[in-house]
């Protein structure tokens, strides 16, 4: 026959697994709208459709001819954004390209921020590389870059930095 202590150590080490799981619980609702203010516009992409990004967008665009029509339609891949401080101003930057075919045609991005939600200007660059092409020269040896929003050297900067970290061989033969 179990002792008193043994037919209750079962029901409590129940209660405190039940406690355990509650505090973990917890937790993790505490820590999730953390979590969502930290990626609460989600991919690139997405930016140029919400309402503080798009007017900017559009006034980029805006008079610019012969775009892909992908980038017209807003419908290509993309990668997620990121937060970037320059000379104390911040930026979002990120990048997109046309469907099934990213290495020949990608756009990187920049939204100039005045508040989280808001941006003011918008950049580009769109980068078109002949694919296939020899490897005996970096990729951008075989690649256009077309200027959206008329960008001033620093944002041009700040867009190829993008470009460099997206494309490990782009100022090497690889």
């Amino acid at each position: 026959m179990p002792t008193r202590t043994a037919r209750w150590a079962t029901p409590m080490r129940r209660l405190i697994e039940y406690l355990v799981l509650a505090a973990a619980i917890v937790a993790m609702a505490l820590a999730t709208p953390t979590l969502i203010r930290a990626s609460e516009y989600g991919i690139f992409l997405e930016l140029t459709h919400k309402p503080g990004f798009q007017p900017a967008w559009d006034a980029m665009l805006r008079g610019e001819t012969g775009l892909p029509a992908w980038l017209r339609a807003g419908k290509g891949t993309s990668s997620e954004y990121t937060a970037r401080t320059t000379d104390g101003q911040t930026f979002i930057t990120g990048d997109m390209c046309r469907p099934h075919d990213c290495p020949a045609q990608q756009i990187f991005g920049a939204f100039h921020m005045d508040t989280p939600d808001h941006a003011t200007a918008a950049w580009a660059v769109l980068v078109d590389v002949q694919y296939p092409h020899p490897t005996d020269r970096p990729a951008s040896a075989y690649a256009k870059l077309r200027w959206l929003g008329h960008p001033d050297e620093p944002i041009k900067a700040l867009l190829m930095k993008s470009v460099r970290r997206a494309n490990p061989d782009w100022d090497h033969a690889s």
